[in-house]
């Protein structure tokens, strides 16, 4: 239990995919939530990958309540990626249509960027 890992793929100056992985529950869910806060603040924009992620307790849903606090106060443009553990805590929680996914990473950038009008690649 507690199993997870997570790691940040800038895409930019204030653009990043967080990639998560393994198990989030009662015990992983606390401070992945803290990671995804500093997150939150570090970047404009943000695609959470939550397609490597085999189990999805209960716990976890916090993790979507701080994606959106962060959208109110600060602006935050963000889109998910999940697979089917989240799907089914979301469907069971009856949250699915209030946070619909991206079939992958790259449809997830390429929203961000249409809606933002901007590319997320880093400039070279």
């Amino acid at each position: 239990m507690g199993d997870v890992q997570f790691s940040t793929v800038p895409l930019g100056f204030e653009s990043a995919v967080l990639m998560i992985s393994g198990e989030i529950d009662i015990v992983s869910a606390p401070p992945l939530r803290e990671n995804l806060r500093v997150r939150v603040q570090e970047y404009r924009t943000l695609v959470v990958d939550f397609s490597g992620v085999d189990f999805f307790g209960s716990a976890g849903l916090g993790l979507f309540d701080t994606l959106e606090q962060a959208e109110r106060d600060k602006g935050l443009e963000f889109e998910v990626v999940y697979g089917r553990s989240v799907a089914r805590m979301l469907r069971a929680a009856a949250l699915d249509a209030q946070w619909p996914s991206c079939a992958s990473i790259y449809d997830a950038v390429r929203e961000v960027e249409t809606r933002g009008h901007r590319s997320l690649a880093p400039a070279v």
